[in-house]
């Protein structure tokens, strides 16, 4: 009927850290820098707010309506502490078995190892 469709409203930002347009000053990214965002999931609200770790899982599922899933890790401080513990060990693991390489070698790639160089001159 020629009505022009509005915009859906970016609710949460995920962005690719290893796109060669990844910018981490750029506000939209919240400021997560490569190694922020490999250590730890993030997210950004339309607002601004980061958030990281269990919280974006908690986020994203509510928003889809599927927060149920997640929300035994709200009913108290014990499961919400055993949640963020739990993703923290496998955030620490998880490129190890999906890309058979350490978070940190990954880290020191992207940014470049300089000081090694250095050490071996």
């Amino acid at each position: 009927d020629g009505k022009d469709e509005e915009e859906p409203v970016l609710l949460l930002r995920f962005t690719d850290l290893e796109s060669g347009s990844y910018q981490d000053d750029d506000a939209r990214n919240g400021g997560i820098t490569y190694e922020m965002g490999m250590t730890s999931i993030h997210a950004v609200r339309q607002d601004g707010t980061v958030l990281h770790g269990v919280d974006v899982f908690r986020e994203a599922y509510d928003i889809v309506g599927l927060g149920w899933v997640y929300a035994i890790t709200n009913l108290n401080p014990t499961f919400r502490n055993i949640s963020d513990h739990v993703y923290n060990f496998f955030a620490t693991y998880r490129t190890q078995v999906t890309r058979g390489a350490k978070l940190q070698d990954l880290i020191q790639q992207q940014y470049g190892d300089d000081e090694n160089e250095n050490e071996c001159a």
